[in-house]
C-alpha cells in the first residue's frame, strides 16, 4: 500500500517541478489588479478586475494555434490565447513583475539593479539586437532554462522604460 501512494507522491511533485516558473503583474496600489502568466481569464473576469473590454479579437490565429483577445489600459497591455493570459507589455510604474515570488522588477530600476537582484545562475541576461533592450531568460523549477522570456527596454542611461514577456514562435 505504500509503493503506490510514495509513486503517487512523486509523480506529483515531478509534474509539478516541470512547471515554469510564475509570473505575475500586480498594481502597487491595488494587489486585485493583477495577472498571472497562464491563469485563465475570460472577458467577464478582465472586466470585473480591470474595468476594461476586449480591444480586439483574431479567431484561429494559425501561429498559436488559438483564439486571441487583446486588452489594453493607459500602461498595460495583454493577450489572452484560449482565455489564458500569454502575452504582456508595461510601461508604467504602477506595476510590477513578480517573478517565481522572489525577485521583483519594475519600470524605472536599471539594468545593473535586475543583474544585482537575480543571482548570475538563475537567469541569462542578454543584450538585444535593438540597442538598450535585454533578452532575460530564467531557470525554471525543473532546472533548465525557459523559452520565452522577459524583454527589458532601458534609456541610454540604463533605467528600465518598458517591461514585455515574449512568447516563442
Amino acid at each position: 500500500m505504500k509503493l503506490p501512494l510514495l509513486f503517487l507522491a512523486v509523480l506529483c511533485f515531478a509534474t509539478r517541478a516541470a512547471t515554469a516558473q510564475e509570473v505575475t503583474l500586480r498594481m502597487i496600489d491595488n494587489a486585485s489588479k493583477s495577472i498571472t502568466l497562464g491563469e485563465r481569464m475570460t472577458q467577464e473576469t478582465v472586466w470585473k478586475r480591470f474595468g476594461i473590454y476586449a480591444t480586439y479579437n483574431i479567431y484561429d490565429d494559425t501561429c498559436f494555434n488559438g483564439d486571441i483577445t487583446y486588452y489594453e489600459t493607459e500602461d498595460l497591455e495583454f493577450s489572452c490565447l484560449n482565455s489564458k493570459v500569454h502575452q504582456f507589455s508595461l510601461t508604467s510604474d504602477r506595476y510590477r513583475v513578480i517573478i517565481d515570488r522572489v525577485f521583483v522588477i519594475c519600470v524605472g530600476m536599471t539594468i545593473d539593479q535586475v543583474k544585482a537582484l537575480i543571482p548570475e545562475e538563475r537567469r541569462i541576461l542578454r543584450e538585444g539586437t535593438i540597442k538598450n533592450t535585454y533578452r532575460f531568460m530564467f531557470r525554471t523549477r525543473s532546472g533548465e532554462f525557459s523559452d520565452e522570456q522577459l524583454v527589458l527596454v532601458a534609456d541610454e542611461r540604463g533605467r528600465i522604460t518598458s517591461i514585455w514577456w515574449q512568447v516563442p514562435v
